[in-house]
Order: structure tokens, then C-alpha cells, then sequence
């Protein structure tokens, strides 16, 4: 029995160290394993000299010295360094780099031609800029992800061809992210505990003793800090978790004494009262943020990063623009997360399926689907879009796939592009959607949770986004009359969708369509009984065909075809079509929405097919 103990009284003593360390050793490897990711630092270099190069200066001539800046505003091309008269700018790195992305600030209307190389007299083409638009403003633009060879010191940016001043602003190289896994703090928490143990039970390590009693006396703290930079993702709010921690322990050692009404904790709770309406509403925005932008860029368009089935050009196509042959007939579609497949595989995804289904029509040329679609995108930002690759995917056709919530989206969007913002993250609404998600029964409490939204916008940026031109509520062309939507309906997507036929039609030389789909609460009070967003609408409300109604009454006068889905959703035989859970279309919605659209466009003669009979 005496060869038992020992290893007995060092599993008992094990333990016990466990045990005043939960939070550490416990809580957070288990938060790390079933929520861990990384921490991720964005990286970028900029120019250490910039020199404007003359068209007639000699090798040996360096040019003069210039100076580049970003400008949040973007308002004026006059900021930046004129190259209308076949100037180049040179630019020197602090270092080589080999993997990286150019980010450009410059006037819009123009096209440019980025070299690099080791030396100043070795430089290749990197990325060559294409751009049509028509507002006189700088504009930041980004190229695909870049990968060469030989590492660049030296960047040259050339104006092409283009409009007025062909101005450059602003010019970095935005690197790869620096990227350390949560699972690290594992091996470094029970590491640590192990070696200030080891070190304790020698008798002679005072200080690894004082650590350990200090590291227990602190242990929730610490837990709660490191829990929270794990679930935020992001190392900078762990100044705010802790905050938000240390708020939340006051506010309950408080509570006590506020209950035998001491007046000095009467105001020391207000005053952290007031503290967490500070801090939480900046955390919850921050992690927003953070989750968002590694899979979508945070300007205006908030395109999805490129990888995967999300080819260079940012856009769901698995090739590129030069995959599509001479002989084929391009369909390309625009839209938002309906177009783009939410949910979706790629090849269910309702442009892919519209692909196969005309495959068996009898057509005289090849028909290819390209779908650019991408979440809450809109007209606008797809008029934006086809300016920038409708040049290089040469469609035969455009569709615009117009959802209900595209006519308050354009308003917002014009709205931030006016201002020279980027994209603003609403921290109230994804709180009030999260806790629907989380616990279906609130919606019904959704206009009290509103009023927690309120609290986070009066803390949340600088207020735009908002102002008395833009309608509150992203549904309001479904929740009330037309007569009062209409003239908001016009100014927005109307006047961006004739844009896009202009730009279709006499820029691209292709045919553009308009399609326009009903949302499940437009048609059915079955469909989508569990959607996270069923609390924004009225299921078969007074209002919900609204949309439909102006097209109906306006369509002869617009110069695009319009196909309204609405009837073949309504006698649809197959049902759902819905998520349960979620307001997209599930396979057999994005079916039988590409089976619709193919036997309209082969019927209409906007594809050169023959349907067969039904």
C-alpha cells in the first residue's frame, strides 16, 4: 500500500491545481477546440520614395520627388499626381516582396499598367487597371492576389489611356495576413502551470510559488480576457474584453450594496452602467467586423475575397474570363445572395442549374452561365461590377435577379458612395437578428430588442448610413402602399437598372433582362416558418406584391424585358422551396427559378434555344 500513495497524493494534488485554475487550463482549451480559429494581423508596405519620371527623362535621370495619400473622401482627382502627359511614377519598397496584392487610389475614368521588378530597369507588368465610370472621384481599387518569382523593390505605375488627368493618390502593397492559431495558448497555459509547479515543489523557487497563488487569485479574469480574444477573433479587443469583464464584476459586487440603497453605489453602478453601453457595443461590432471581412472586403461593393470557388475577378465562376470561347453564348447573372447560391452548392446554385437545363434545349451556340451575384449586392453595386469585367467576360445577356430588399440596399449604398465611406456594419440589427437565430421565441419581442438597437447606433460610428433620405426599414417596399414606395423605388434601382442596360446594350453590345422573384413571405405563410428574419415582415401582408404591381404597371414603358416569377411560385406543385430556417431557396427553389428563366428566355428570344414542350 505504501508503493500506492505517492502516485495517489500526485494525482490528488494534480488535481487540485486543476481546480483552482478552471478557467485557464479548462475553459479555455475547451473554447479554443470548439471555437478556436487564429488571430490575424493585416500587413502592408508603402512606398519608401516616389518619383514622377518624365516620358523624355534619360536613364539616369531620376525625376522629382512626389508625395501619395489615401483620401477617406476620394472627392477631388486633383489630390493626386497628374500622368496625363505620359508620366510615370516610379516607386521604391522598403523591401522585397513576393506575395501580394497592389491597392491603388485613382481617378476612376482612366486605365493604368502596374510593373514591378528587383530593379528599377528589370520591371514586368503586373496588373493592368481597367476602369469605366463616370463620377469625377478617386476611387480605391484592389488587384487579385499576386505572386512572382523574383521579389519586387520597385513598382511603376503608367497611365494608359482614360479621361482628364489619369491622377494617381494613393499606392501600398497589402501582404498576407499574419496568422497565429488559438490552439497555441493549450501547450503555452499548461506549459507555464507544469514548469511554475515543477518549480515550486523545489522549495527553493519563491517567485514560481508567488506566481502561482497571483495566476489563481486572477484566473477568471484571465479566462474571460483570453475567451473572449479567442470568440472575437481579434487580439485588439482584448483591452475591451477586459473591460467589458472588469464592468460586469463591479456591476455585481454592486448590486448588493444598491439593494440596502447606498447612495455612493447608486452612482457607482450608474457609472458602470454607463461604461458597458460604452464597451459592448463596440466589442460586438468589432467581432462583426472582424468575422466579415475574411470573406468579404469592407468598401461599399464588399465583394467576397477571391479563393476557392470565388474566382480572381471575384465572382462564383471556377474559371476566368479567358475560359469562355468565341463560340459561346454568355449569360451572365447579377444579383444578390439569391443569384449567388446562399446555402447553395455551386452547382446548385440557380445561374449553374439555368446552364444545365438549357443544355438540353436544342440551341445553335454553346450556353454559358457565369454567376455574378454576391450577398446584399444590388443594381448599383452590379452597374459597378459590369463596368469593371464586362470587357473581358463579353455577355451576350445580362440578368439582373431583383430581390426585396435591393430598393432601400441602392439608397444605402449610393448613400455611403456619396458620403466616400466604406461599408458600416449595423451592430444593432446583428444583434437583434443573432438573438433570433439563438433563441427563436424573441421574435415576438423583436420591437423591444429595437430599442436595444437604438442604444447601439447612438454608439455605433459616426451615424452614416442613415439621414432622412434613406427609408428605415430594408423591407419598406413590401410594408406599405406604393404610392408611398414609388418615388423611392424610381430614384434607386429604376435609374440604376436603366443604367445597366445602357451599359449592356451600347457599351457591351449584349441584350439585358430583368427578373424579378418573389421572397417566400410574398406568396405563402408555410414557406419558411423558422426564418431568422421572418420578424423584418408581414407574411401575406397588405402590402407584400406592391414591387410586383409596378412592374406590372410600368413594364411597357421600361426598355429591358421583365419576367415576373411570382405566378410560378404561387402554383408551384413542389413544396418547400424555402429553408425552414433561412430565407433562401433550397435546391428545389433555385431549380425550378432556373427552369422558369430558361423557358422565358429560350420563349422571348433572348437565347438563341428552342424549348422543348412542357
Amino acid at each position: 500500500m505504501s508503493a500506492i500513495r505517492p502516485p495517489r497524493r500526485r494525482l490528488l494534488a494534480l488535481s487540485r491545481g486543476i481546480r483552482s485554475l478552471l478557467g485557464t487550463l479548462v475553459a479555455v482549451p475547451v473554447v479554443v477546440l470548439l471555437f478556436g480559429s487564429h488571430w490575424s494581423w493585416d500587413r502592408s508596405v508603402a512606398p519608401r520614395r516616389v518619383w514622377k519620371i518624365a516620358p523624355d527623362a534619360t536613364r539616369s535621370d531620376q525625376g522629382e520627388e512626389v508625395s501619395l495619400h489615401f483620401y477617406e473622401d476620394g472627392s477631388d482627382p486633383g489630390r493626386g499626381v497628374e500622368l496625363g502627359d505620359g508620366s510615370v511614377l516610379r516607386a521604391e519598397l522598403p523591401r522585397e516582396v513576393s506575395r501580394f496584392q497592389v491597392v491603388l487610389q485613382v481617378d476612376p475614368n482612366d486605365f493604368y499598367l502596374v510593373l514591378g521588378g528587383p530593379e528599377e530597369g528589370a520591371l514586368e507588368p503586373l496588373w493592368k487597371v481597367r476602369r469605366e465610370r463616370s463620377e469625377s472621384v478617386l476611387t480605391t481599387l484592389r488587384s487579385p492576389r499576386l505572386e512572382v518569382t523574383t521579389p519586387i523593390r520597385f513598382l511603376q505605375v503608367e497611365g494608359l489611356r482614360g479621361e482628364g488627368a489619369r491622377s494617381v493618390a494613393g499606392l501600398r502593397l497589402d501582404l498576407e495576413p499574419l496568422e497565429i492559431p488559438h490552439l497555441v495558448l493549450v501547450p503555452l497555459l499548461w506549459g507555464a502551470w507544469l514548469l511554475l509547479g515543477a518549480a515550486s515543489r523545489t522549495g527553493q523557487a519563491r517567485w514560481a510559488t508567488a506566481v502561482l497563488d497571483r495566476w489563481r487569485r486572477v484566473d477568471l479574469w484571465l479566462a474571460a480576457v483570453l475567451i473572449g480574444a479567442v470568440v472575437l477573433e481579434t487580439p485588439s479587443l482584448v483591452v475591451y474584453s477586459l473591460l467589458a469583464v472588469a464592468a460586469i464584476w463591479a456591476v455585481l459586487r454592486l448590486l448588493a450594496a444598491w439593494l440596502a440603497h447606498a447612495p455612493a453605489s447608486l452612482l457607482a453602478t450608474a457609472v458602470v452602467v454607463g461604461l458597458l453601453l460604452l464597451v459592448v457595443p463596440r466589442i460586438f461590432k468589432s467581432a462583426i467586423t472582424a468575422r466579415l471581412a475574411r470573406f468579404h472586403d469592407l468598401t461599399v461593393d464588399h465583394r467576397p475575397r477571391p479563393g476557392g470557388e470565388i474566382n480572381a475577378d471575384r465572382i462564383r465562376f471556377s474559371g476566368t474570363a479567358s475560359d469562355l470561347a468565341d463560340e459561346d453564348f454568355v449569360v451572365l447573372f447579377l444579383g444578390d445572395s439569391f443569384t449567388y447560391g446562399e446555402t447553395l452548392a455551386y452547382d446548385e446554385a440557380y445561374p449553374y442549374a439555368f446552364e444545365r437545363i438549357v443544355s438540353g434545349f436544342d440551341c445553335t451556340a454553346p450556353i454559358r452561365s457565369v454567376d455574378g451575384g454576391w450577398v446584399s449586392s444590388s443594381p448599383l453595386l452590379a452597374l459597378r461590377l459590369l463596368q469593371e469585367i464586362g470587357r473581358d467576360y463579353r455577355p451576350d445577356l445580362v440578368v439582373y435577379s431583383l430581390d426585396m430588399t435591393d430598393f432601400h440596399d441602392d439608397l444605402l449604398y449610393e448613400q455611403r458612395l456619396r458620403e466616400g465611406g466604406d461599408l458600416e456594419i449595423d451592430a444593432g440589427e446583428a444583434l437583434v437578428q443573432g438573438l433570433v437565430r439563438a433563441v427563436p421565441a424573441l421574435a415576438s419581442y423583436v420591437p423591444r430588442l429595437r430599442e436595444v438597437r437604438s442604444l447601439f447606433r447612438a454608439r455605433d460610428g459616426d451615424g452614416k448610413g442613415g439621414g432622412e433620405s434613406l427609408p428605415e426599414d430594408r423591407f419598406f417596399a413590401t410594408a406599405q402602399p406604393l404610392e408611398e414606395s414609388e418615388a423611392d423605388i424610381e430614384r434607386g434601382v429604376i435609374r440604376n437598372l436603366a443604367s445597366l442596360h445602357d451599359l449592356s446594350t451600347e457599351t457591351l453590345g449584349a441584350r439585358m433582362a430583368l427578373v424579378v422573384y418573389p421572397r417566400a413571405y410574398q406568396y405563402s405563410t408555410r414557406e419558411s416558418p423558422a426564418s431568422w428574419e421572418r420578424y423584418r415582415y408581414e407574411a401575406m401582408g397588405p402590402w407584400v406584391r406592391e414591387p410586383f404591381r409596378y412592374f406590372r404597371e410600368n413594364g411597357n414603358r421600361l426598355p429591358y424585358p421583365v419576367l415576373d416569377a411570382l405566378p410560378t411560385f404561387e402554383g408551384a406543385d413542389e413544396f418547400p422551396l424555402f429553408r425552414d430556417d433561412d430565407p433562401h431557396w433550397n435546391e428545389a427553389g433555385a431549380r425550378l427559378m432556373a427552369e422558369t428563366v430558361a423557358r422565358w428566355a429560350a420563349e422571348s428570344g433572348l437565347i438563341p434555344c428552342h424549348a422543348p414542350p412542357e
